[in-house]
């Protein structure tokens, strides 16, 4: 909870009342004027007054109206004001007149700081504006106010602000004592907006963020946890906080596409007069499989003259409710009129840690032949990757990098029997540099290395 306390020192904010009134319960105001002020002003003031048209003379209303009217022009900077009330009924009309001598408006001067129990230095100057504007008190709550939205900002909900005034001439210095209180943590992630995805899909992936001191460094580390995630995009989190000082970790949520589908299909006749063929390319990506965050991905491929492709992969984003990610595939691509069939199995194993994505796998490979082409291979491989770009989908600024390495020992079934090893070795590294508006100049460099015996490369 914030608190607020203001004091003024140095100066009189009390008003004269050189008024003459008296308090007759049984005469009926007729009239009731402000003078002295502008007419937009003179309205205010009158909207604000208990003595009005049809009430009557009464000496606690008047006394109540002149300190609501001192107060009122005090706060914007009138300090000097006087209120006189002066009441009229020689002509037949009962009125009372509120007669205003505002004087000099008075200048916001110097606004200074005292911050305790807080080691960041970086503290903005939001008063540094006022200086030499009239001062007045929505200005000063109003700094107050982004003072305070600033802290909370970081991480500090119970700031407690004490501005002290000092009058010197028609000058009024500020003196800021800011008690910032203790720093908040994480306790509790809030989700909005999903309809399709499961709660606990947005919050697993958050759940390193609990128990963090609150700040702008946890809010940003949320947002690039949230982008690995393709099928959500995400407005920018926030922290709320409750009265017992509790950070809330606040993401809205909107949800994209939840698959893809890419296909054509077509009839191709045969040369010889036989019957055709159905040939062409089925694609189809789940990236949100029945809202878990699982992935998956089907592809089909026939290009005629007995030739068919088909792939098959899994993602699992966590394993048993730990942050490892298993993804396992089947490959297989089959020349009938060739009598050759190719499969490949693998699976990999990887985790996140911060922007740093890194995994691991192995590979399973056989190739069946009536040709000398006939082969089994296995192999590992590692793989990191650090991804440092806003927006993954639609890069605008950041840095990826990323690292591969395999190898791969393949055993032909028929002829030389002796084991060939395949080594290979990728560095990629993007680089995104904004420009001008939406506009970015984008910077890849890919570096590829293979290594194997000359004699024993496969055709």
């Amino acid at each position: 909870m914030l608190y607020i306390f203001i004091t003024v020192s140095g100066i009189s904010l009390a008003a004269e009342n050189t008024g003459i009134y008296s308090n007759r319960t049984d005469t009926m105001l007729d009239s009731v004027i402000v003078t002295g002020v502008d007419s937009l002003l003179g309205a205010e003031i009158t909207g604000m007054l208990l003595s009005g048209k049809g009430g009557i003379f009464n000496d606690g209303l008047i006394e109540y109206d002149v300190n609501a009217v001192t107060s009122y022009l005090n706060e914007r900077g009138w300090w000097k004001a006087h209120v006189s009330v002066f009441a009229d009924s020689s002509g037949g009309r009962n009125v009372l007149t509120f007669e205003i001598v505002s004087g000099y408006p008075v200048l916001f001067g110097l606004i200074t700081y005292e911050v305790s129990d807080y080691t960041d230095t970086s503290l903005p100057q939001p008063g540094s504006k006022l200086y030499g504007t009239y001062f007045s008190k929505e200005a000063l709550e109003t700094t107050t106010q982004e003072i305070i939205s600033y802290f909370a900002g970081n991480g500090y909900p119970d700031v407690a602000i004490t501005p002290s005034l000092n009058a010197d001439s028609d000058t009024a210095h500020v003196a800021l004592k800011i008690a910032v209180g203790r720093q908040a943590h994480v306790d509790s992630v809030v989700v909005r907006g999903l309809t399709r995805t499961r709660d606990y899909v947005i919050r697993r992936e958050l759940a390193s963020l609990r128990g963090l001191p609150a700040g702008p460094d946890v809010v940003r580390e949320a947002g690039s946890l949230l982008d690995r995630l393709h099928f959500v995009r995400s407005e920018t989190p926030f922290i709320d906080y409750d009265y017992d000082g509790n950070g809330a970790l606040v993401v809205s949520l909107t949800e994209g596409s939840q698959g893809s589908f890419d296909g054509v299909l077509g009839y191709q006749p045969s040369p010889d007069g036989d019957s055709g063929e159905m040939v062409g390319r089925i694609d189809l990506g789940f990236d949100n499989l029945f809202g878990t965050g699982r992935s998956s991905r089907i592809r089909w491929e026939n290009l005629g003259e007995k030739t068919e492709d088909m792939e098959v992969t899994y993602t699992e984003p966590w394993v048993f409710g730990f942050p490892y990610n298993i993804s396992g595939s089947f490959m297989q691509e089959e020349r009938e009129l060739r009598g050759y069939i190719k499969t490949i199995l693998s699976a990999n194993i990887g985790r996140y840690v911060g922007k740093l994505h890194v995994d691991g796998g192995f590979q399973y490979e056989k190739v069946s032949a009536d040709t000398l082409h006939s082969s089994k291979a296995a192999g590992v491989n590692l793989n990191a990757k650090w991804n440092a770009v806003i927006n993954p989908i639609n890069p605008y600024r950041g840095i990826l990098y990323r690292a591969s390495w395999s190898t791969i020992s393949k055993r032909r079934r028929f002829g030389s029997r002796e084991t060939t090893r395949l080594e290979r070795l990728e560095f990629d590294l993007d680089h995104y540099i904004p420009t001008f508006s939406r506009q970015t100049v984008a910077i890849l460099t890919r570096y590829r290395h293979v290594k194997t015996p000359r004699e024993h490369l496969a055709p």
